[in-house]
């Protein structure tokens, strides 16, 4: 998931708002190949842990400081597959 107004519009790349007069130029795609949006699955159990385990806010300091630079929120979604 990507945070609503974050630093990072697209869910799929990191371009940043500041970055977004120059999509569609030739340096926009060289930059969205070497720098592909990635599950930072550490960050989030870490974001969780404060969360969940030490009651901090989910607008606090530490978990901005760890979530906002790349728009994510600390959100997981489990898969559970059955098989019949």
């Amino acid at each position: 998931m990507i945070r609503d107004k974050g630093n990072c519009p697209c869910p799929r790349c990191l371009v940043s708002k500041e970055q977004l007069d120059k999509v569609g130029l030739k340096r926009d795609t060289k930059f969205r190949l070497k720098n592909p949006r990635t599950f930072m699955l550490n960050q989030i159990q870490q974001a969780r842990r404060w969360i969940y385990e030490k009651a901090r806010s989910i607008t606090s300091r530490a978990v901005e400081d760890l979530l906002k630079p790349t728009s994510s929120v600390p959100t997981m979604v489990v898969i559970c597959v059955i098989y019949l």
